[in-house]
């Protein structure tokens, strides 16, 4: 579908899910209790990833003021270590309990590109190295162990890749473009990211059998980016401006506009289950919404955000620099 067709519809259909959205909770939303994770002995930590087995993967402070990646399962916190040097954040795990992040290397400091994506497993970390330059990033494992995520390539460039069977597979970006980035990964292997266009403009992409697709920048924004996919191929995205963001639920090139809490111009979608059920924050409070309402996950108007969702609705995040794990009440 062309762009242009791609805008006309979805101004259709944004206009009309504006008036549908305009509801949302104004509290915290009581079928969900939240549970503080802890920490490494450390002042903070976020949490990233939860699989459909509630572990929970993110980043923790410890007492010597260094972060590592941590895996949360039934109260206890696993620290993952790192490849050699000083830090860690692991940003996603599968149901297998495989877990993909970033870390420091030896040779890390101080320009801090010479972190490298890595996979973890029964207490093994391993590097995935890059596609030909010094830096590597791993946002998504989906339960087929594909990886994707960011590396810089030879030229200096920075590209998606996929990461498969020790295989590190450059997924370029659109025609005339520069830089792309891949966010997410289904079960069918569909990426999700961004590309920049031949002018330098970030597009929401698409990629299917390793080809991109452009998801377009509706009009009045700037730039847009895909954050999540499930498997039913809806896409989470967002358009944004200097203004603000929005975000968006994208099903075969049709939009529909998720809202906003009153007052508030940022909307940032992260992530998408199979159910539809999609997490993010607006205006710093984190957010679940769910068959066309917005609620609000903060306790006590706490800045915060959802980072992740499972097929059983339990989200991972974090409020008051602390990791978080929402659960649905009892």
């Amino acid at each position: 579908m062309n762009n242009k067709l791609l805008f006309n519809i979805a101004l259709i259909i944004v206009t009309l899910a504006a008036s549908m959205l305009a509801q949302s909770a104004s509290a915290a939303d009581p079928a969900y209790q939240a549970i503080e994770l802890g920490t490494f002995g450390g002042l903070w930590s976020y949490a990233y990833g939860i699989n459909n087995h509630d572990q929970v993967v993110g980043i923790a402070k410890n007492a010597e003021w260094y972060y590592h990646a941590f895996l949360w399962d039934d109260g206890i916190m696993t620290d993952l270590g790192t490849l050699g040097g000083d830090n860690s954040s692991a940003h996603d795990i599968n149901d297998l309990g495989q877990v993909v992040g970033f870390s420091n290397t030896p040779t890390d400091e101080p320009t801090n590109l010479y972190d490298h994506a890595f996979f973890w497993e029964d207490g093994v970390i391993t590097d995935l190295g890059t596609l030909g330059g010094t830096y590597s990033i791993a946002n998504a494992i989906n339960n087929r162990s594909q990886v994707v995520g960011i590396s810089m390539t030879g030229d200096g460039s920075f590209h998606a890749f996929l990461w498969e069977n020790g295989v590190m597979t450059d997924l370029g970006t659109l025609p005339g473009g520069q830089h792309s980035l891949a966010q997410d990964i289904n079960e069918q292997g569909d990426v999700v990211g961004h590309c920049t266009a031949p002018d330098g403009s970030q597009h929401a992409c698409l990629w299917r059998k390793g080809v991109p697709m452009d998801l377009g920048i509706l009009p009045g924004y700037d730039f847009s980016f895909a954050s999540a996919i499930n498997n039913r191929s809806q896409v989470l995205l967002y358009n944004g401006s200097p203004t603000g963001t929005r975000a968006f639920l994208w099903e075969k090139g049709r939009l529909t506009d998720l809202g906003s809490f009153s007052g508030q111009n940022d909307v940032m979608p992260l992530d998408l289950n199979d159910l539809g059920q999609a997490v993010g924050w607006s205006g710093s409070l984190p957010f679940l919404w769910q068959k066309g309402v917005l609620l609000d996950l903060s306790t006590h108007g706490i800045n915060g955000t959802a980072y992740s969702i499972n097929n059983k609705g339990q989200i991972a995040g974090f409020a008051d620099n602390k990791a978080i794990l929402w659960v649905k009440s009892k």
